[in-house]
């Protein structure tokens, strides 16, 4: 004969289901942004070593240098588009006017007279890097971002449970905050960092009666947008 379902073990799956709809949002630092920089400098030091020639310099044991200028401009256009990127925020529609205005400049300098004449031209592009410059600052990029996306990230987020919403930083609690008349939105992208370095990354907002609490670099902004609303309307109702 079965047996009638008690008061504790109610409670017990009622605790259970609430513990399935908490979210957990994880804030990251703008270093997780930078993977193209370590991602294409190992290209880098690949393709220098397998089509580079040593070349000896002041005298010191020969270095394996890429004889083409075009691999260390590339790599130097690409941590400084990384670094403006993370440093100056366009969101929204200034996102895409910066994006046109790039895109019209490439042209411009293309049909103008060709971007290989401008390289031709102005000697202070012929850059070059040795094998070991793209394997050192490429290696110290991975570990960085590792350690930042997989152990520091870990220690710094929000939690959204039944009727509240905590804030954890690294080396403790933060706050805590009730839920009731919350309101959480996704804040316009800026098209450069979240869509292609992001790869969907983005920012939430929480307002609190005219309080307002940013949650900066979150992954899958979307779909933690929408599961954060969820909980809350669940409150509300």
């Amino acid at each position: 004969m079965a047996k009638a379902p008690t008061a504790s073990s109610t409670s017990q799956a009622s605790s259970r289901a609430d513990a399935k709809d908490d979210l957990i949002v994880y804030t990251h630092s703008t270093v997780i942004y930078w993977w193209p920089v370590w991602l294409y400098g190992y290209f880098c030091a690949a393709y220098t070593a397998s089509f580079g020639k040593l070349v000896e310099v002041g005298g010191h044991k020969p270095v394996a240098i890429h004889p083409d200028a075009w691999l260390g401009l590339s790599f130097l256009i690409l941590f400084c588009f990384v670094f403006w990127a993370t440093h100056v925020k366009a969101r929204g529609v200034w996102s895409l006017v910066a994006v046109l205005v790039t895109v019209l400049v490439a042209i411009g300098v293309q049909w103008s007279f060709g971007w290989s004449a401008l390289f031709a031209q102005l000697g202070f592009l012929l850059i070059y890097m040795n094998l070991a410059f793209y394997l050192c600052l490429s290696t110290f990029f991975l570990v960085v971002w590792v350690m930042s996306f997989f152990m520091i990230s870990r220690f710094t987020y929000w939690k959204f449970t039944h009727g509240q919403v905590t804030a954890h930083r690294f080396g403790g609690l933060a706050h805590s905050l009730d839920t009731l008349g919350m309101g959480v939105k996704k804040l316009p992208d800026d098209l450069f960092l979240h869509w292609l370095l992001g790869l969907g990354a983005g920012d939430l907002e929480l307002n609190m009666g005219g309080e307002k609490f940013l949650i900066e670099n979150v992954l899958n902004v979307r779909g933690r947008a929408r599961q954060a609303q969820s909980i809350i309307r669940r409150v509300k109702t």
